[in-house]
């Protein structure tokens, strides 16, 4: 699964008589199209990842946040890999739901585009 995000909170919600929550939480990201990949922490940002794996001085710091302005000039890649069981393929329906993902994001699933989103205040 890749998804361009900043901030997030994602689940899986599939319907039955007693609904269940799967909620995805190993992400990694990278910038987009390039290496290394590293570990992510959703619900985070960018600046908090990068700053976390010392790859950008802490831009609150000192004159630091001249140094860190290329950040949201590049395109970011968070992905999550995840399994479902096969009895959640029998359900009615299964809803990803995606919370606080940045203005503008890219959502794929298994390489298929599900959606561009404009507006981080909408599910």
């Amino acid at each position: 699964m890749k998804i361009k995000i900043f901030l997030a909170s994602f689940f899986i919600v599939f319907s039955s008589a007693n609904a269940q929550r799967i909620f995805l939480t190993e992400w990694n990201f990278q910038k987009t199209n390039a290496s290394p990949k590293f570990k992510a922490t959703v619900p985070g940002n960018i600046y908090s990842d990068l700053l976390t794996h010392k790859q950008i001085p802490d831009p609150i710091y000192g004159a630091n946040e001249s140094l860190v302005q290329w950040v949201d000039t590049c395109a970011w890649t968070y992905t999550c890999n995840f399994d479902l069981r096969e009895s959640i393929y029998q359900q009615k329906s299964i809803a990803l739901v995606l919370q606080g993902v940045d203005t503008y994001a890219t959502i794929w699933l298994n390489g298929k585009m599900l959606r561009q989103v404009d507006n981080m205040f909408l599910q």
